[in-house]
């Protein structure tokens, strides 16, 4: 399909489906609730790139376990409910069992992929219409069967009733994403309309923890499950989960690829299609599947729109920490860094500043602030980063900076959370003076200066590394400092960085 080349329906040879197993295997971590980077793991240059090879309309990119990519045959059914004793819910699960009784499943040759309410342009999530009394909904069916045959099934849903007639169901259109003409439509409407290196994945929370983590996002270990579905895309600048709320049932995977390429691919790729997890066990049958919904943009803009987004009804909530900082004034040529999601909780968890000092004589508020409810961020002269550097010693993607569990215990039990760097650059990152192994993981400790450079260069930015135990103590030690004379402090740190 990548390459507008029609998939052909089945027979193909067969899918194994594997059997359960421990979600934790899927994700390639020992735990699934933190799927969280480690120190020390090999560059993923020395990693071998999974490549998509289709077998009928089933997608395979690695071993039994993994995801599967599905190109299906996508029925859209109209549904007319004249009285209100009935819930869209019901409606979904009643079509779900009726199709599934008729198909008479048999992998991989004849699979019900997936069934729930849609919008007319086929996006999850729609309300129906209320006409006259008659509620309407539109529900959308993802099968994988010989197109002739779902002909045929769709000649008997052309007026069905449920539930002693107080539900009409009309099998309305199906259309085939394993066709070109769903490739040129694909290409034309929607991966030529991706601009930015990054995109949004939306998946069940299922399919990557039992329970959500505290915070708001998980970084992903370059050998886990879903970094390497990523990667069979194009090259990864980094993986992670973002999520809203603990109540979330989605999460989105959150990719950052080295070009926009990249994402266009994914998109191309994608669009329109399934996702199947044959991991998942279900009543009666195994593995479950979940419609593509995707968002490409900024990774900065991205993250907002996830953590950031208002509940139904809220009205929008800023996109900065509470409390009011102090106003910042970007060096020359360099925009202001991005606005940072609001905390979830601004009382738990450890808060990381970085703080450039060799900007000149005046003391800048925080340029970066990490926590939990920010677990990563990106420095680079690229727009879609999280601190933007503009200077031609700079990297597009320079560093990655990511809060992750230290592997110690904090006084009150729980794990103890660390702020960690890895150098994705050509020119390299320093800290304290010594130059980082590329790729790997450190640990930054309190008051470590970090430069972008391995040599002492005028227009080079450095950073000064804070760690404060909460928000509390980060805006009371802020507010102190911003009354003392600590540019004499950053003053001789940056002295004494660069006679290292």
């Amino acid at each position: 399909p990548a390459s507008g080349v029609a998939v052909q329906t089945p027979p193909a040879p067969a899918v194994v489906l594997a059997p359960a197993s421990v979600l934790g295997a899927a994700l390639g971590v020992a735990d699934p609730g933190l799927g969280a980077l480690l120190p020390g793991e090999p560059p993923e240059s020395q990693r071998p790139r999974p490549r998509l090879t289709w077998e009928g309309r089933w997608g395979k990119w690695g071993g039994a376990d993994s995801a599967l990519v599905v190109a299906p045959l996508v029925a859209l059914f109209e549904v007319s409910i004249p009285k209100a004793d009935v819930l869209p819910g019901a409606v979904v699960d009643e079509i779900r069992g009726k199709l599934l009784a008729e198909l008479q499943e048999e992998p991989p040759a004849r699979v019900l992929v997936a069934v729930g309410e849609t919008e007319a342009t086929g996006q999850s999530g729609a309300v129906g219409k209320a006409r006259r009394g008659v509620r309407s909904m539109k529900v959308q069916a993802a099968l994988v069967w010989k197109k002739s045959r779902c002909q045929k099934m769709a000649a008997t849903w052309k007026e069905r009733s449920l539930f002693d007639g107080r539900v009409v169901v009309k099998w309305v259109a199906t259309s085939d994403t394993a066709d070109t003409a769903h490739v040129d439509k694909v290409r034309a409407e929607d991966a030529g309309k991706v601009r930015s290196s990054s995109v949004s994945l939306q998946l069940p929370k299922s399919w990557a923890f039992r329970e959500l983590p505290m915070g708001n996002s998980a970084p992903l270990a370059a050998s886990s499950h879903w970094y390497q579905f990523a990667s069979v895309f194009g090259t990864v600048e980094s993986v992670e989960f973002v999520w809203a709320s603990q109540a979330d049932e989605v999460v989105h995977l959150l990719m950052r690829f080295r070009v926009s390429q990249n994402a266009r691919s994914l998109v191309e790729m994608l669009a329109g299609r399934y996702l199947w997890n044959p991991m998942t066990v279900g009543v009666g049958r195994m593995g479950d599947g979940a419609p593509v919904v995707y968002a490409a943009g900024s990774i900065a803009t991205l993250r907002a729109r996830i953590v950031g987004e208002p509940r139904p009804g809220a009205r929008p909530a800023p996109l900065q920490d509470g409390a009011p900082a102090a106003p910042k004034t970007a060096p020359a040529g360099e925009p202001a860094p991005k606005a940072e999601p609001a905390p979830a909780d601004s009382c738990k968890g450890p808060v990381f500043l970085l703080t450039r000092i060799n900007s000149g004589p005046t003391v800048q508020s925080p340029e970066l602030k990490l926590a939990p409810w920010r677990k990563t961020a990106v420095l680079g002269r690229e727009d879609d980063c999280d601190l933007v550097v503009r200077s031609h010693h700079v990297s597009r993607h320079h560093a990655n900076f990511s809060v992750m569990p230290t592997g110690a215990a904090a006084a009150d039990g729980v794990e103890a959370m660390g702020l960690f760097v890895q150098d994705k650059s050509t020119n390299g990152v320093c800290v304290n003076g010594r130059r980082l192994a590329r790729e790997l993981f450190v640990e930054l400790r309190d008051r470590d200066v970090i430069s972008l450079e391995a040599e002492s260069i005028a227009d080079i930015p450095k950073y000064l590394v804070r760690c404060y135990k909460d928000l509390a103590q980060c805006s009371e030690d802020i507010a102190a400092e911003a009354r003392g004379p600590l540019h004499k402090e950053l003053a001789s740190i940056s002295a004494a960085s660069s006679r290292a």
